[in-house]
C-alpha cells in the first residue's frame, strides 16, 4: 500500500542533476579514498565497510564530541547528493545564485554530496567550514576536511572550496582538542590562505560568519 501511494508515474523532477550530482559526489568520494591510500593511510574495514574513505577513528586529539557509526555510513551514499538537489530546487535557487554553506568535519560525505549538488547547478557556494569532528568523522589531524577538498580540487572533480574556517569543537575554537592539534589546525588553514574564525564569543563568532555570507546579498538558500 506505501509504495502504490508514493510511486509516481513518469521521471521525477530535475532528474538529469539529481543523477549528475550523485555521481559526481561518488567520484569524489573516490578520488578521497585514493588519495588516503596513496598517503599510507588505513582504511579502516571493519568500520568503513564500504572503504569510501570517508569515515575517521574513534578517537583523536581533534574529536570533539560522541558521533554514531551508523549515521556516519549512511552518510556516505552519494544519493545525498541528488536530495540536496532536490532541496535546492525547491528553495527556488537558479543558476548563478549564492549560496551559504556552513559544514563540519563529522559529516565530510555530507559536504562533498553538498558540494557535487551547488556544483551541478552552476551555483556560487559561500563556504564556511569547522574542521572539528566527532567520532568517526574527519578527525585524523593530517588528513581533514581541508585536505579532502584539495583533493577533490586537484583532480578536477569540484571546483569550489572553503572560504573561511574555524577549529570547531566547544566554543568554536577547539577547547575539547588537545592543543598541539589545535595549533597545528590553527597552521593548517593559514597555510591554505584561508581566513580564520578563532573568535570564542557566540554573538561575535555569528557576527563574523553572517558578515560573510551576507558580503554581496542575501543568499538564495543556507545549507547546514
Amino acid at each position: 500500500l506505501g509504495l502504490g501511494h508514493f510511486s509516481v508515474d513518469g521521471p521525477a523532477p530535475w532528474l538529469e542533476e539529481k543523477q549528475a550530482a550523485s555521481q559526481l559526489a561518488q567520484r569524489a568520494m573516490a578520488a578521497v579514498s585514493a588519495e588516503k591510500r596513496a598517503r599510507g593511510l588505513t582504511i579502516d574495514k571493519t568500520v568503513d565497510v564500504n572503504e569510501t574513505g570517508m569515515i575517521g577513528s574513534r578517537w583523536s586529539g581533534m574529536t570533539t564530541t560522541l558521533g554514531v557509526l551508523e549515521a556516519k555510513r549512511t552518510s556516505t551514499q552519494p544519493d545525498f547528493a541528488a536530495v540536496i538537489v532536490s532541496l535546492l530546487k525547491q528553495c527556488g535557487a537558479k543558476p548563478g545564485d549564492r549560496v551559504a554553506i556552513n559544514l563540519s568535519g563529522s559529516f565530510p560525505a555530507l559536504g562533498l554530496s553538498a558540494l557535487s549538488a551547488v556544483q551541478v547547478l552552476e551555483l556560487r557556494p559561500v563556504l564556511i567550514a569547522s574542521l572539528g569532528a566527532s567520532m568517526w568523522g574527519a578527525n585524523d589531524p593530517t588528513f581533514t576536511w581541508l585536505d579532502m577538498e584539495q583533493t577533490v580540487r586537484a583532480n578536477g572533480l569540484i571546483r569550489s572550496g572553503t572560504a573561511a574556517a574555524s577549529l570547531g569543537g566547544a566554543h568554536d575554537v577547539g577547547k575539547d582538542m588537545d592543543e598541539a592539534v589545535r595549533d597545528q589546525l590553527r597552521a593548517r588553514i593559514r597555510a591554505a590562505g584561508l581566513a580564520l574564525i578563532d573568535e570564542p564569543d557566540f554573538a561575535k563568532n555569528l557576527a563574523i560568519r553572517m558578515e560573510r555570507y551576507l558580503a554581496d546579498g542575501l543568499p538564495a538558500c543556507f545549507i547546514n
